[in-house]
């Protein structure tokens, strides 16, 4: 090859490096000028204090008490969705794709399992139900994970209640979650 076709190779394969590692750069938001540092660690802060007041249910929105509790008489244990949940997002090409698993406070262990376990479908339909619910435009929100689990969680409490008489899943945690 001659001389001047490899500076004009050199040149083109330079430009598309440039490009790409601006693309990158776009990417993780690195010339977004709409938020500062402070303000992101600012929105990481107040999430991780929603996540907490959430599953601690001491909101300052309510008045709630908390209730002491012997810890020989309750014991929190995982359910864990074998499964992964899988649904479409509402009104887009994307899917939501979770491993779940349930917290229970089980004063007997295998009485409560077995309920979970006799109702696995129906539990699993109900929180199907609702990640197929959850509309896109939603999902930037910084919230938005705690509120679906709080949602995930009144859901699988809906389909136990009836059936037992009382809500026997505390919390929701996602091992694994992805939106594509």
């Amino acid at each position: 090859m001659s001389e001047k076709k490899m500076s004009i190779l050199t040149w083109i394969f330079v430009v598309v490096m440039m490009a790409c590692t601006a693309g990158g750069f776009f990417a993780i938001g690195a010339f977004d000028k709409g938020i500062s540092a402070e303000e992101l660690i600012s929105q990481i802060e107040s999430t991780q204090e929603a996540e907490s007041e959430i599953i601690d249910g001491t909101s300052n929105d309510s008045a709630q008490t908390s209730i002491a509790r012997d810890p020989e008489l309750y014991n929190d244990i995982y359910y864990i969705l074998e499964e992964p949940l899988l649904a479409n997002v509402n009104g887009s090409q994307k899917y939501i794709q979770a491993k779940v698993a349930l917290l229970i406070e089980d004063t007997e262990k295998s009485i409560i399992t077995s309920h979970l376990s006799e109702h696995n479908f129906a539990i699993r339909n109900a929180l199907l139900e609702v990640l197929s619910a959850q509309p896109e435009d939603q999902m930037m929100d910084p919230h938005w994970r705690v509120n679906l689990r709080a949602e995930l969680r009144q859901a699988g409490n809906s389909v136990i209640e009836p059936r037992t008489g009382h809500s026997e899943i505390k919390d929701v945690f996602f091992s694994q979650f992805v939106v594509q």
